[in-house]
């Protein structure tokens, strides 16, 4: 593992785990990610989809290096990512990607922006990673396993465990809203709770225990959910879908600390 960055955790042992190897994969992938990340980062090359998104060649390299790979390491297992159509698989396994999530971010120079990847095994998240090569910091899980994070301190990574917070009273939680954050769910939470300025650190809030409920009212695709939802619940918070199920594919959801989850459920779904 080098003293500078995070690139090496491949290396970090989970004994045991029928995952393992899909874990130190994920790794590796992230190092790649990172390293082509950063070598754009300083004059990103943008263009615009046909949605009117900007994609810049750091997403697209980042996702043919992953493509690549994920055919020649995995070859039975699906891969879908942002950036191309989804390459289906054999064996009901499938990685779900996001191979520069915040690329607005990314193409202005600001923070925030991270590589997310998840694996689910016939419809179940199983592991997932969040990689903010930038700020040398990366969250990880693997089902059963618990939730990680690695940074640098003093020039040397560190790996601790992510255990979000356990504030269970909404009158104590600290929330926020991302997208939408007027709309009458939203603002039913903003005056029960200690209101927090939506920003897009808000899953690196929640898992650090500075957040503990994020009403994401509407928005983001698959693989935006994906990771995150994998980390979270191996970190002992919950996520539900707008529709009371647990769904990563209905454009958001509310996500908490698990002990405040019933309650803002509640709240939310009240007709005042």
């Amino acid at each position: 593992m080098g003293d500078d960055d995070l690139t090496g955790l491949a290396a970090t042992p989970i004994d045991g785990h029928p995952l393992a190897d899909d874990m130190q994969l994920a790794h590796r992938l992230a190092d790649q990610a990172g390293e082509i990340a950063l070598r754009h980062h300083h004059a990103p090359r943008v263009s615009w989809k046909w949605d009117g998104s900007p994609v810049t060649q750091a997403d697209l390299e980042i996702d043919a290096a992953f493509h690549r790979v994920l055919r020649a390491e995995r070859p039975d297992d699906g891969v879908l990512t942002e950036e191309r159509p989804e390459h289906p698989g054999t064996n009901g396994r499938r990685w779900i990607i996001d191979p520069l999530d915040g690329t607005s971010l990314y193409a202005d120079g600001e923070d925030g922006w991270a590589t997310l990847i998840a694996l689910e095994d016939r419809g179940r998240l199983v592991l997932g990673l969040v990689h903010h090569p930038a700020e040398r910091l990366r969250y990880w899980a693997v089902l059963g396993g618990g939730a990680h994070r690695a940074t640098i301190d003093d020039g040397h990574p560190v790996v601790s465990p992510v255990r979000v917070s356990t504030v269970s009273r909404l009158a104590e939680a600290r929330a926020t809203a991302w997208q939408h954050e007027h709309a009458p769910g939203a603002r039913r939470l903003r005056a029960a709770t200690r209101w927090q300025v939506p920003d897009q650190f808000f899953l690196r809030r929640l898992l650090d225990g500075d957040l503990d409920a994020l009403y994401y009212s509407t928005g983001g695709e698959i693989w935006d959910h994906a990771a995150a939802v994998a980390i979270l619940r191996e970190a002992g918070g919950r996520f539900q879908d707008h529709h009371g199920g647990q769904r990563i594919d209905r454009r958001g959801g509310i996500y908490t600390n698990g002990a405040l989850h019933d309650v803002v459920v509640d709240l939310l779904a009240s007709p005042a």
